[in-house]
C-alpha cells in the first residue's frame, strides 16, 4: 500500500503463505532501497547470520543476562520463529539477495523486556467480520480469502483497508479492564490490582511500539532513502500512517530499559503451532508449508490439493493402511463438492481433513490423528550456523555434538550405548550433563534382560526450548562440563538433607565429574555422623549402596563404604526409638523406609549390619508403644528371616488382636490393631492362603468386632487387601465362601437309610457283601 513517494507499508499476517507470496511478488515490482520490517530493532545485527547455511524454522531468541539465574516471575526472554513461509522471513532474504539494507525496526527488546508483553487486539471484531462472510471462524476466513488466494494484484490495498475500517470501529470501544478472578482466590484485591497495572503496561507498550516505528520511518527519511518498503503485522499498517510528533516523543522517553542479548536457535513446526500470542502461533504450520511450496511450483488450487492428498495417501501407506490412487481421487472430487456447498472459491485444510477421514480413514480417528501430526502440523526441524552469534555453552554444545556423532532430532530416537567404549562413554557423559543441567534432551530406558552395568538405552528427542535452556544454564559456565561442575558444587551446597546429597553423588558420578566426588562424599561424610533423622538417613541409602555394589565404569576406585557403613549402624541403633509415639502420616514415611532398608540389607549380605538390623526389629516389634505399622512389619520380617518362630509371630499378632483387650480399650487400640495388621500382612496374601493358624486367628477377630468398629477400621483393611494381586484376592475370596459353606451347611446323617442301602451299592462296586457279625 503506497503511502506516499517514497513510503509503502505491506501489511501482513506473521506465518502467512499468502502474505509471503504476495509480498516477494511486490518487492521484485518495488525495487526499494529501504526494507523496513516488524522485529526488534535492536537484533538488526543478526539478519545477515541468515545469508549462510541457515535453514529455516529458527527463532531469534532474546534474553536478559542478569536475569537468567533468577527464579522469579520477571519475563526474562522472547522468541521470534520465522518458517520458510513466513513474510518476515522472505523479506530478509530477499534484501540479503538483493543487497538492499534490511533492518528490524519494531521496539527494542531492551524496553520489552523491562516492561512485559504488549496489549493485543481483541479477537472479537475479527470473528464478527468472518460471520459476516459466512464463515464461522476467523482462521478460516483469512486462510479462504488471503493465504489460499490466488490472484495477488490489489493483496495489500485491500488488507490495509479492511484493517483500516476494523482500528477506526475499536476507536469507539477502547479498551477496557476486565477483571478475570482465578476460581481459587476470586474476590483478591491484591491480584485484581496486579492485573489491572499488567493491562495498563500492556496498553503503554502496545502504543509505544507503533510510535517507535513512526519514529524509525521519520529516521529512515531524514537518511535519504527515496523507496522504503515497510513489512509490519496488518493491525499496525494504519497506525504508520500518522506522522511522527512530539507525543510520540514524549510516550517514548518515559520508558525504561534493560540489557539484552540476541542469539539464532533451531526451531519446529511443532513448536510452532503450540505458542500463541504474537509473532507466533498458528495451528497448522506444515499446511502453510504446503501452500508455500505449492505457490512456488505454480500449482493451481486444484492442483494443491491433489498433492495434499497425494501426500496424506503416502503417508498412510507408510503407516500400514490402505490408500490407493482412486482414494485420491475420490477424496479430491469430494472435497470440491463440499467446497461448492460452503460458497468457498476452494477447499481449504477443513474439507480436505474431513473427506480425509471420510474416504481414505474410514473414519479411524488414529490415522487421523497421524495426519495431524505429520502433515498437518509437521516434524521438520530447522539448523542455524554454527558460527552464528549465540551464548558460549552454546558454541561448545554444538561442537560436541559434531564430536560424537549426536545430531539434535525432534523425531524420538533410541540410542543404545556400551559403556566400555570409549566413544560410548562420552555420549553417555553428555546426555547425563545435560540432565544435571536440566536439558532433558535424552532420558534412559529401562533394559529388559540387562547384564550388566555397562549397558545404556536412551530415548532422545531435542525439542526447540532446549535452546532456551542452554542460554539459561550459560551462567554456569562456557563448556556443558565447566557448567555440569559449577551447577553440581552448588547444588550440593544447597542439598538441606542426606537424601539429597546422595542422589547428586548418583547424578555426577554417571555424569563423569570427578572434580565434584570429593568434596560430595566429605560432606556426606559429615553429615551422616551428625544426622538423628533416621528417616533421611535411609533415604540415602539406595543410591549410596548401587555406587557400592555396582561401582561405575566412570570411577572404579570410589570408597563409599565407609559411608554407608556409619549410616547403617546408626539406623539400626536409631530406628526403634524412632517407630514410637507416631502418628499416621509419619508412621507411612518410616515404613516405606524400613521396607526399602530391609532389602538393602539382605542384598548387602553382611553378618554384622544383619545382625544389628534384625535386632532393631526386634526392638520394634516388642516394645508396646511402637506404632502398630511399624510393629507388624517388624514381626512380618523377623519371621520371614527366621528370626521369629511361625508360633511366636501368631502370639504376637494374637495379643496386638487381642478381642478381650480391645473390648475394654479406647477406639484408638482397635485402629492400631488394624495398622498392625496391615503391616504384617502387606504384600503377603500367601501367608493368609497356606496358614490356617493365622487364618482363623485373623478370622475370629473380625468376627469378634461389633459391626460399628469393622466400620470405622474396614477402610485401613481395604487398603491392606488392596495390595494383594487381583488373583490372589480371588482365592482369598473362594476361600471364605467355602469356609461360610461348611458352616451353613452342618450335616446330619440317617444311618438306618444307609445301612439299607449299603448292600447295593456294594453289589455295584463288585464286592462281597457280609453283614455285620455274619
Amino acid at each position: 500500500m503506497k503511502l506516499a513517494d517514497d513510503l509503502f507499508v505491506l501489511g501482513i499476517r506473521h506465518h502467512g503463505p499468502g502474505s509471503s507470496r504476495a509480498l516477494t511478488h511486490t518487492l521484485n515490482q518495488l525495487n526499494p532501497d529501504l526494507i523496513l520490517i516488524e522485529g526488534p530493532s535492536d537484533a538488526s545485527h543478526l539478519i545477515p547470520w541468515l545469508a549462510k547455511d541457515a535453514e529455516p524454522p529458527l527463532a531469534l531468541i532474546v534474553y536478559r543476562p542478569d536475569k537468567l539465574a533468577a527464579q522469579t516471575p520477571e519475563q526474562q526472554s522472547m522468541y521470534f520463529p520465522f518458517a520458510i513461509f513466513s513474510p518476515e522471513y522472505q523479506a530478509m532474504t530477499f534484501g540479503l539477495k538483493q543487497d538492499i539494507p534490511t533492518r528490524f525496526f519494531d521496539l527494542p527488546q531492551g524496553h520489552m523486556l523491562a516492561h512485559g508483553r504488549p496489549l493485543m487486539p481483541e479477537g472479537a471484531i475479527f470473528q464478527q467480520l468472518a460471520e459476516a462472510a459466512g464463515h464461522q471462524h476467523y482462521e478460516s476466513w483469512w486462510n479462504q480469502r488471503l493465504e489460499q488466494r490466488f490472484e495477488l494484484e490489489g493483496f495489500f490495498e485491500g488488507v490495509f483497508e479492511m484493517m483500516a475500517a476494523i482500528r477506526q470501529e475499536s476507536a469507539k470501544h477502547p479498551p477496557q479492564f476486565k477483571p478475570q478472578p482465578k476460581p481459587n482466590s476470586p474476590h483478591d484485591p491484591a491480584e485484581i490490582a496486579k492485573a489491572k497495572a499488567a493491562f495498563e503496561v500492556g496498553l503503554q507498550v502496545a502504543e509505544a511500539r507503533e510510535a517507535y516505528m513512526r519514529s524509525q520511518i521519520a529516521e529512515a527519511r531524514s537518511q535519504g532513502f527515496k523507496r522504503i518498503a515497510i513489512i509490519c503485522g496488518a493491525y499496525h499498517s494504519p497506525a504508520l500512517l500518522k506522522v511522527y510528533d512530539e507525543a510520540d516523543q514524549q510516550l517514548l522517553s518515559g520508558l525504561k530499559k534493560v540489557e539484552v542479548d540476541f542469539a539464532w536457535v533451531p526451531w519446529s513446526y511443532s513448536r510452532l503451532a503450540s505458542l500463541s500470542g504474537y509473532g507466533a502461533g498458528i495451528l497448522s504450520p506444515g499446511w502453510y508449508h504446503h501452500l508455500w511450496e505449492s505457490s512456488q511450483k505454480g500449482l493451481s488450487l486444484r492442483e494443491q490439493s491433489i498433492t495434499w492428498l497425494s501426500k496424506t495417501a503416502s503417508l498412510l501407506r507408510q503407516e500400514g493402511f490402505d490408500s490407493s490412487p482412486a482414494h485420491v481421487l475420490e477424496a479430491t472430487r469430494l472435497a470440491e463438492a463440499l467446497a461448492s456447498l460452503r460458497g468457498l472459491n476452494s477447499a481449504g485444510l477443513a474439507e480436505l481433513s474431513e473427506v480425509t477421514q471420510s474416504v481414505m480413514c474410514f473414519g479411524d480417528t488414529k490415522a487421523l490423528s497421524l495426519i495431524q501430526k505429520k502433515l498437518i502440523v509437521g516434524e521438520r526441524m530447522g539448523q542455524v550456523p554454527p558460527d552464528a552469534p549465540m551464548v558460549p555453552l552454546q558454541r561448545d554444545l554444538l561442537a560436541e555434538q559434531r564430536r560424537l556423532k549426536l545430531y539434535a532430532a525432534i523425531e524420538t530416537s533410541h540410542l543404545k550405548l556400551d559403556l566400555r567404549q570409549d566413544l560410548h562413554l562420552e555420549r553417555s557423559n553428555l546426555l547425563h550433563r545435560l540432565n544435571l543441567l536440566g536439558i532433558p534432551w535424552g532420558s534412559t530406558v529401562a533394559a529388559k534382560h540387562k547384564s550388566g552395568n555397562f549397558k545404556e538405552i536412551w530415548r532422545l528427542s531435542w525439542q526447540p526450548e532446549y535452546a532456551g535452556k542452554v542460554v539459561e544454564a550459560s551462567i554456569w559456565g562456557h563448556t556443558v562440563k565447566e557448567a555440569a561442575v559449577n551447577l553440581s558444587q552448588e547444588l550440593a551446597q544447597k542439598a538441606d538433607s542426606l537424601a539429597k546429597l546422595s542422589e547428586i553423588l548418583d547424578r555426577i558420578i554417571t555424569a563423569n565429574l570427578p572434580e565434584v566426588v570429593g568434596v560430595l562424599l566429605e560432606r556426606l561424610s559429615q553429615e551422616a555422623a551428625l544426622s538423628r533423622d533416621v528417616e533421611q538417613m535411609m533415604g540415602a541409602l539406595p543410591a549410596l549402596v548401587r555406587i557400592m555394589r555396582y561401582g561405575s565404569l566412570r570411577y572404579q576406585n570410589i570408597n563409599i563404604k565407609e559411608v554407608v557403613d556409619s549410616l547403617l549402624t546408626r539406623i539400626s541403633l536409631n530406628l526403634p526409638q524412632a517407630c514410637v509415639n507416631l502418628n499416621q502420616e509419619a508412621a507411612q514415611q518410616l515404613f516405606e523406609g524400613i521396607k526399602q532398608s530391609h532389602n538393602i540389607i539382605l542384598t548387602l549380605a553382611d553378618a554384622y549390619h544383619s545382625e544389628a538390623w534384625f535386632k532393631a526389629l526386634s526392638a520394634i516389634s516388642e516394645h508396646p508403644k511402637s506404632h502398630g505399622l511399624l510393629a507388624g512389619r517388624a514381626t512380618r520380617l523377623l519371621y520371614e528371616g527366621k528370626k521369629l518362630s511361625k508360633e511366636l509371630s501368631l502370639s504376637r499378632l494374637g495379643l496386638a488382636l487381642n478381642i478381650e483387650a480391645i473390648s475394654l480399650q479406647i477406639e484408638a487400640s482397635l485402629e492400631q490393631s488394624a495398622f498392625w495388621l496391615q503391616g504384617f500382612l502387606e504384600g503377603g496374601g500367601l501367608l493368609l492362603i497356606h496358614d490356617k493358624a493365622l487364618w482363623d486367628l485373623l478370622d475370629n477377630w473380625v468376627l469378634s468386632l461389633e459391626a460399628a468398629s469393622f466400620i470405622d477400621i474396614l477402610p485401613l483393611l481395604r487398603r491392606t487387601f488392596s495390595t494383594f494381586s487381583k488373583s490372589l484376592r480371588q482365592q482369598l475370596f473362594e476361600k471364605l465362601l467355602l469356609s461360610e459353606l461348611k458352616l451353613s451347611q452342618k450335616q446330619h446323617y440317617d444311618t438306618e437309610l444307609a445301612d439299607s442301602s449299603l448292600p447295593f451299592v456294594i453289589q455295584l462296586l463288585g464286592l462281597e457283601f457280609h453283614a455285620l457279625g455274619g
